[in-house]
């Protein structure tokens, strides 16, 4: 049987049509789960750079009450749900296990690759590394927090047509 003849049975079975979907099978099995991920890790994102303030705030008002840093963000970590909480928590965990605070903070700031998580925990590491005042800081973050977010409401709507 030589190959012209094996090219009519394919043909004349159908098995090209079954190999056709196949391949598209194939081609939708190998980027559809990287495309689903990544819809996924966009989404948190945008969920973290929309609680930070609110954390920010409350982690202010606990310093600002005399708890220390350490113990606010374990508060807000129990009082607050979300991917920011977990992340909290994780730091906490971490701390708790004996890595240094600075540390944790960097690992939630390069597992959550978001830029907002990095200012804040920059500010954090300049408060660790130069004795700032934290509830000083905290202010300040959130106001800058609450801006980049007006700002982020101010482009979307911009981007909706009329």
């Amino acid at each position: 049987m030589d190959k012209e003849d094996q090219l009519y049975l394919l043909l004349k079975n159908g098995s090209v049509s079954s190999l056709f979907f196949t391949f598209i099978a194939i081609f939708f099995g190998f980027f559809i789960p990287d495309l689903l991920l990544q819809n996924k890790v966009i989404k948190r994102k945008e969920i973290l750079a929309t609680t930070l303030p609110d954390a920010i705030d409350m982690l202010q008002m606990c310093v600002g009450a005399g708890l220390a840093f350490p113990a606010a963000l374990s508060k807000v970590a129990e009082t607050q749900s979300g991917p920011l909480a977990d992340e909290f928590s994780r730091v906490m965990a971490e701390v708790q296990l004996g890595q240094a605070r600075s540390d944790a903070l960097q690992a939630m700031a390069e597992r959550t690759q978001e830029k907002h998580v990095k200012k804040f925990v920059s500010a954090m590491l300049q408060v660790d590394r130069f004795g700032i005042p934290v509830g000083n800081v905290l202010i300040e973050q959130s106001a800058e927090m609450r801006s980049a977010r007006r700002e982020r409401a101010r482009e979307r709507g911009q981007k909706v047509p009329v």
